[in-house]
């Protein structure tokens, strides 16, 4: 058998490599050969009293660099524990495809419910948009108090530290944007578009039509209306549950679009409103927010 080539593995003349001996007939020095095949024999110089002491650790195989095991003769390495490869491993994302198509079922069961109970209740969601110019652009003025509610909250936030916005950022930082964030800037209008259309319909277009007929007919009507605006919106932020701090925020968010149902008879412009705030925040978070420290 060549020198340099054994059934063990390639020695390279005058190099050592992992042990490897060039003088040796199989490429190994014959005490590591003895070591890794686990073979304990003792020359009679060598007895238990002879005082020598093996110079490896008390384990299967010596410490590699990083913390990592190596393993017997024969067998594969242990690599070494990295805590944040763990991390990475336990919390896969789903991709930006698989995002749309979440939304897609969530926010079109909110259409279909809203078709269904609508129906049953007498409040079709459909009939309660007039497409309009005016409203529309109404609906997109709307979002101007809703964004600089944001970027004020995050400025204090950032400045004033308190525990419940540090448990809101923590979950945003946390679940809601490495969701959002592979989604292309198509895809995340698609989403919001969704959200408005399905969650407008469902909310203000049956649950709050239907409860301000109700409950006018019990409290009176201007008491009704805003009993049932004020019920609606505590559902629509409890469903939205991501820390206490942010239900009650999209519950505000709710009674502002609700008023605006209310004062405008018209389920557009808190469709549009929902939409474009739900884009122009995921766009802002996503992509160009970073929170400072």
């Amino acid at each position: 058998m060549d020198r340099e080539e054994s059934s063990f593995g390639r020695c390279t003349e005058g190099k050592e490599i992992f042990g490897c001996d060039p003088d040796s007939p199989l490429g190994f020095p014959a005490e590591s050969i003895s070591e890794r095949s686990g073979d304990n024999s003792q020359t009679p110089e060598e007895g238990p009293s002879s005082g020598r002491k093996d110079s490896r650790p008390e384990s299967d195989g010596a410490r590699m660099p990083g913390g990592g095991q190596e393993a017997p003769f024969g067998e594969a390495p242990e690599a070494p524990f990295r805590p944040e490869a763990a991390s990475i491993g336990a919390q896969a994302w789903p991709t930006a495809g698989n995002v749309v198509w979440m939304a897609f079922w969530v926010e079109g069961g909110l259409m279909l419910g809203a078709a269904v109970l609508g129906w049953l209740l007498g409040h079709l969601p459909w009939t309660k948009v007039h497409w309009n110019m005016e409203d529309a652009g109404w609906g997109v003025l709307m979002t101007w108090p809703l964004w600089v509610g944001l970027m004020l909250g995050l400025w204090l936030g950032e400045r004033y530290p308190w525990r419940p916005w540090q448990t809101l950022v923590q979950q945003l930082e946390t679940w809601v944007i490495p969701l959002f964030r592979p989604c292309r800037v198509w895809q995340l209008a698609l989403i919001s578009l969704l959200a408005g259309v399905g969650e407008e319909m469902f909310f203000r277009g049956v649950l709050q039509d239907a409860a301000v007929q109700g409950l006018s007919s019990l409290l009176g009507q201007e008491v009704g209306v805003w009993v049932a605006v004020g019920a609606v919106s505590a559902l629509f932020g409890l469903l939205h549950w991501i820390s206490p701090l942010y239900a009650l925020l999209a519950g505000l968010i709710g009674a502002y679009l609700g008023w605006w149902r209310i004062q405008s008879g018209n389920l557009l412009g808190p469709i549009v409103a929902h939409a474009v705030y739900d884009f122009v925040a995921l766009i802002y978070l996503t992509k160009f927010w970073r929170r400072r420290g």
